[in-house]
């Protein structure tokens, strides 16, 4: 009998195996979409919203990878989950990583005025949903059962 690395389908869930290559892909895609669009107007203040948008993007992103450690919880996608991560950033949004990459992607699309970035938003923003948020929903329901319709129940997805 040989060992395996295999766990059984509950044990992993089955996502888009690299969900930060999808906001990485939109923000290619949009640089190269602002070859045909215009730039979006504004000046040093639309730039520095940018800014300050990555920034707090990076913090939430930081903040939930805390959380998770603190809980016992994997950051990494498509690892098995022994704990659920509820408090910190995730009290406030269930997906809070998923949401920072989009807070990033918008604070790039400011910072450098970029009308494809920003289009790329929402498009990534449902890319992410139903590539990886269904998925990985649906295989935290199937591990935590009713610990996780709670917490379900009284966290929002996004904010």
């Amino acid at each position: 009998m040989s060992e395996t690395t295999e766990l059984p389908e509950i044990e992993r869930p089955n996502g888009f195996p690299v969900p930060p290559l999808l906001p990485l892909a939109g923000l290619l895609g949009g640089l190269l979409a602002d070859w045909f669009l215009p730039g979006i107007p504004g000046g040093w203040i639309t730039s520095l919203a940018g800014v300050a948008l990555v920034g707090l993007g990076v913090w939430v992103a930081a903040k939930a990878v805390a959380a998770m450690t603190k809980a016992g919880a994997s950051p990494l996608p498509n690892s098995p989950e022994l704990y659920l991560a509820t408090e910190g950033v995730f009290a406030v949004s269930r997906n809070p990583i998923y949401l920072a990459f989009l807070i990033i992607l918008t604070g790039i699309g400011l910072t450098f005025r970029s009308a494809g970035v920003l289009i790329a938003v929402p498009v990534v923003g449902l890319l992410l949903y139903v590539l990886v948020i269904r998925s990985e929903e649906e295989y935290l329901a199937g591990r935590f059962g009713a610990e996780y319709e709670a917490y379900r129940a009284r966290v929002r997805r996004w904010i």
